[in-house]
């Protein structure tokens, strides 16, 4: 379906005082100019009302690109699913319970793993262990996961050529297979020798935690363990780690553990193994399938190139007055280097933005820039990877503020707003090196409002304004006129 046709088909055009209850309006009854509710799947700009993220980027001038078809995400009905076309936006739902998340925006990853649905076929090589393939129904809801039993002290491995020096997010979706019911399981990557790298325990009987987590021989890094939920019992779980200098042969391995920290094969009882990835990077992306060959998911970009007047480049844009909210759900934490969520800038340079809402280790940042010199408020609190984020940014001529959940108001009588522009570049985009992130919500409101919240509230927005004088009990908030 088409950009345009989306539009037609999902779009609704609000009666005289019939803006939908959910979008989002200020103390004064002043509404959102667009509001983009990614975890419910509705829309709202100029005055108008979207049903679909497709429509909604067609009306705001966004351009939604990625190279390849090659994605996947978890639909409503709980199961992952694959996009069916390239340049197609994924609207990611929670796999436990099939609740919204948001609009899933990644980086490109490559998946080493080769054969991630078929454990039994080479380059994977068992010992000491029987593979029964397409046993059970998959985290897809094919048939097509392998049922894995232990005859011995032995694994399934796969060698692998990896970056040296590099980190590597190690996973596998797992769950008690058709024999019997087994506690533990076990993951390696290690060097080519089996002697040096990163291990873990996992155990299906709790939720899939993790328990012992190392490293082996010496040289390498443990960065750490992650586990997800999902439906019919199933756990995404992934062990983090970088090899030894220089080390560019690697080994993955995994096998069923009759005990935490054991190296012994388990015999008694099966489980079920699907979904084997390898992935630089120090988180677990969106599933990559891989078969004879390594595959790449290619990064995704979202970029405006909507324009209008030099101080006023597109609808719901003010360089005088205004207020941008953010709501995402943090997906990396990857290192010390800067993450953009959201910027707003000049089309004809990206290192010249306007707005700016980005993360690293250390802290939160929001601010504007003239495009020479960033007056950045930094909140020193950190997103924690899969937590949930609201950020909020408001500014007037030279004065603006800056608050992150429920924290301290920062504020700035110093920056200054940009002013000329060749066009608008990234909204929300991965042109620049930016979070994989889950955006939740976003609007902007052309309203400076005449006082400062120190809080957002936790079932709805607050914004506030740098200006001196206001009253205690102003508070005015950006609230839902229904529950979010």
């Amino acid at each position: 379906m088409s950009l345009n046709m989306g539009m037609v088909m999902g779009r609704k055009k609000a009666a005289a005082g019939g803006t939908p209850s959910w979008v989002l309006v200020s103390g004064s009854g002043e509404e959102a100019v667009w509001d983009a509710d990614f975890a419910n799947n509705r829309f709202w700009f100029d005055g108008t009302q979207y049903f679909t993220v497709a429509a909604f980027f067609d009306a705001m001038g966004v351009t939604f690109t990625r190279a390849d078809a090659v994605a996947t995400f978890f639909g409503s009905n709980q199961r992952i699913q694959t996009t069916p076309a390239n340049d197609t936006p994924r609207l990611t739902f929670k796999p436990s319970d099939g609740s919204g998340q948001g609009l899933l925006m990644e980086g490109a990853a490559t998946n080493l793993c080769l054969e991630s649905e078929a454990i039994s076929t080479s380059p994977w090589s068992v010992a000491a262990a029987t593979v029964t393939t397409n046993a059970l129904v998959a985290p897809d809801g094919a048939s097509t996961a392998d049922d894995l039993i232990m005859t011995g002290g032995g694994a399934v491995e796969q060698p692998i050529t990896v970056t040296a020096d590099a980190i590597f997010t190690y996973s596998a979706y797992i769950k008690q297979g058709t024999t019997g019911e087994h506690d533990w399981c076990r993951m390696r990557y290690v060097d080519n020798g089996t002697v040096n790298g990163v291990e873990a325990w996992f155990d299906l009987t709790s939720n899939g935690d993790v328990g012992t987590s190392q490293t082996r021989g010496t040289g390498a890094t443990l960065i750490g363990t992650r586990t997800e939920i999902l439906d019919d019992s199933w756990f995404k779980v992934s062990l983090i780690g970088q090899l030894p200098s220089a080390e560019t042969a690697a080994r993955v391995r995994f096998g069923n553990a009759p005990s935490d920290g054991s190296g012994a094969g388990a015999t008694d009882a099966s489980v079920a193994w699907w979904g084997l990835s390898l992935v630089q990077g120090s988180f677990p992306t969106s599933y990559v399938p891989t078969t004879t060959a390594a595959v790449t998911r290619a990064a995704e970009v979202c970029v405006s190139t909507l324009s209008g007047s030099p101080d006023i480049p597109f609808t719901g844009w003010d360089t005088d007055k205004g207020t941008m909210v953010v709501e995402w759900t943090q997906g990396d934490i990857a290192d010390a280097t800067i993450k953009h969520v959201f910027t707003i800038q000049d089309a004809g340079n990206d290192t010249e933005e306007s707005v700016i809402i980005r993360v690293d280790t250390n802290d939160i940042q929001g601010g504007l820039t003239d495009g020479a010199t960033e007056s950045l408020i930094e909140i020193t609190d950190a997103a924690a990877l899969d937590t949930k984020v609201k950020a909020a940014f408001s500014w007037i001529v030279n004065n603006t503020a800056f608050v992150v959940d429920a924290g301290t108001v920062g504020t700035d009588d110093t920056s200054t707003i940009r002013r000329s522009w060749s066009g608008l570049g990234a909204m929300w985009a991965n042109t620049r090196n930016c979070t994989y992130s889950t955006m939740r919500r976003m609007f902007s409101s052309l309203v400076q409002p005449g006082c400062r919240c120190s809080t957002l509230d936790p079932v709805g927005w607050a914004c506030w304004c740098a200006s001196t004088g206001c009253s205690p009990r102003c508070g005015v908030s950006w609230l839902s006129r229904a529950p979010m």
